[in-house]
C-alpha cells in the first residue's frame, strides 16, 4: 500500500513539474513575443591604481558586482520604435577609497523612442538616468587639510540625467536639415559638491548632389557650468562654433565613409574677470568602416576648445587622435573581439582662469593615452561572457591631486545570463 502511495505521489509530482515547465516555457515565449527582456550578471574588476596616483602611492582594489536588467521593446508598423531598460547593480569594494563605503548600489534607466511622423521627418529621443552610491570625488588628506575640508564634504551619492533629441527633415531629395540637442544635469546629495549642467544644440543644413557626398553649414552652441567650492570663481562658460562639414561615402553603401568639419569658435566666460576668446580651427576628421555587420572600425583626429575637465581651469584646448575596431567571428558569430585607443593632448592657458586667482601658472599640459582590449563570447544560447583589459598613462604638468602623473591597469570579467 505504501509503495502505491509513493508511486502515485511520484506521478502527481511529475505532472506538476511538467505542467510548471510547460507554463514557464509558455510564459517566457509570450514575454519574448511581447518584447520583454530580463538578464542577470556577475562581474569583477581589478585595478592596480585605485585612486590614480603616482607609483609610490598606488593602491590595488577589486570591485565585485551583481546586476539585474529588465527591458521592454516595441516596434509598431515601422512608424515608431520604443525601448526601455532598468538596471540596478550592487557593488562591493574589496579595498574602498578613503571616505568611501564598502558597498553601494547603482541604478541606471535608459529609454529610446524613434518616430517617423511623415515621409520627410525622422525623430529620435534618448533618455539616460543614473544614480550612484559610489564616491565620485576622492582627495588626499593634504588637499583637504589645506582647504579646511573633510571627506564628509564630498558625499558619495549623485544622480545624472541626460536627455537628447535628434531630427532629420528632408526639404527635397537632395537637401535636408539635421538638428541635435541634449541636456545633461548632475546633482550630488551634498550641496557643497560639484553639481554640473551642460546644454548643447547643433543645427546643420546639408545638400547631397550625388549619393557619394554631402556638403553643408553648421552652428553649434554649448553652455556648461560647474559649482566649485575649492576654487572661488565662476567656472561657467558658453561657446559657439560656426563652420562647414562634409560627408563622403566612397561606394554609396555606407561601407567607407569620411566625415569632416571645421569652423570658428567663440568662447564666452561667465566670470567677468576673464576675457572672452575666439579661434579658428575647431575641426574633426573621421573615417568609418562598416563591412557586412562583421567588421566595424573608426579612426580620426579632433581639435577643439571646450570646457575644462580640470577643476583649476574654465576651458582647455584638446587635440585628440582616436580609433576603434571590432570583429565578429567564429561558428554562429559567437565571438567579438575589439580595441579602443585614444591619445589626448590638453593645453591650459593663463587666459583659461582669472588672473587674480592664483591657483595655477597657466600654459600647462595634461596628456593621456588610453587603450582598451575586449572579448565577448556567447557560451550558450542564454549565457554570455565578456573580458577586458585597459591601460591608461597620464603625463601632467599640474602637480596637484587629483591631477598627478599616473599609470593604471584594469582587468575585468563579466558573466551574463539572459532569461528572456
Amino acid at each position: 500500500m505504501e509503495n502505491k502511495k509513493i508511486f502515485w505521489l511520484g506521478i502527481f509530482a511529475s505532472c506538476i513539474l511538467a505542467s510548471s515547465n510547460a507554463f514557464a516555457e509558455g510564459f517566457f515565449h509570450a514575454a519574448k513575443e511581447a518584447g520583454l527582456g530580463a538578464s542577470v550578471s556577475l562581474g569583477a574588476v581589478f585595478t592596480d591604481n585605485r585612486d590614480q596616483k603616482g607609483e609610490t602611492e598606488e593602491e590595488n582594489d577589486i570591485d565585485f558586482t551583481i546586476g539585474l536588467k529588465l527591458s521592454y521593446e516595441r516596434i509598431f508598423e515601422n512608424r515608431y520604435k520604443f525601448y526601455f531598460d532598468y538596471s540596478p547593480t550592487y557593488v562591493v569594494h574589496n579595498d574602498p577609497a578613503p571616505g568611501s563605503e564598502k558597498d553601494a548600489f547603482e541604478h541606471a534607466v535608459n529609454a529610446k523612442l524613434e518616430l517617423t511622423p511623415g515621409r520627410r521627418t525622422l525623430l529620435r529621443f534618448t533618455e539616460r538616468f543614473w544614480w550612484s552610491g559610489n564616491k565620485d570625488w576622492n582627495f588626499d588628506d593634504n588637499f583637504l587639510e589645506d582647504r579646511n575640508l573633510s571627506p564628509d564634504d564630498f558625499n558619495d551619492n549623485y544622480i545624472e540625467n541626460r536627455l537628447a533629441g535628434h531630427m532629420q527633415y528632408n526639404f527635397s531629395e537632395k537637401n535636408y536639415m539635421l538638428l541635435d540637442a541634449f541636456a545633461r544635469n548632475r546633482r550630488y546629495d551634498n550641496d557643497s559638491n560639484y553639481d554640473e549642467d551642460e546644454y548643447n544644440v547643433r543645427l546643420a543644413i546639408m545638400r547631397s548632389p550625388t549619393r557619394y557626398y554631402s556638403l553643408g553649414f553648421y552652428g553649434d552652441y554649448t553652455s556648461f557650468n560647474r559649482d566649485n567650492r575649492v576654487y572661488d570663481y565662476d567656472h561657467g562658460v558658453d561657446y559657439v562654433t560656426l563652420g562647414v562639414q562634409t560627408t563622403i561615402d566612397f561606394f554609396a553603401d555606407q561601407r567607407w565613409v569620411v566625415n569632416a568639419s571645421t569652423g570658428y569658435n567663440f568662447m564666452f566666460y561667465d566670470d567677468d574677470r576673464m576675457n572672452d576668446t575666439s579661434m579658428f580651427g575647431d575641426s574633426r576628421l573621421e573615417l568609418a568602416i562598416h563591412q557586412r555587420e562583421l567588421l566595424r572600425g573608426k579612426i580620426g583626429v579632433r581639435y577643439s576648445k571646450d570646457y575644462s575637465s580640470v577643476l583649476n581651469y574654465s576651458s582647455e584646448r584638446n587635440f585628440v587622435t582616436f580609433g576603434s575596431i571590432s570583429r565578429i567571428f567564429g561558428r554562429n558569430n559567437s565571438y567579438t573581439v575589439g580595441a579602443d585607443v585614444e591619445f589626448r593632448l590638453r593645453n591650459f592657458d593663463k587666459d583659461d582662469v582669472p588672473s587674480v586667482v592664483q591657483i595655477s601658472k597657466g600654459n600647462e599640459e595634461r596628456d593621456t593615452f588610453y587603450l582598451k582590449l575586449y572579448l565577448n563570447t556567447r557560451i550558450t544560447e542564454g549565457l554570455n561572457a565578456s573580458f577586458f583589459y585597459s591601460y591608461e598613462d597620464c603625463d601632467s604638468d599640474i602637480k596637484e591631486y587629483p591631477y598627478y602623473d599616473y599609470q593604471e591597469n584594469v582587468f575585468g570579467v563579466r558573466l551574463t545570463y539572459n532569461f528572456l
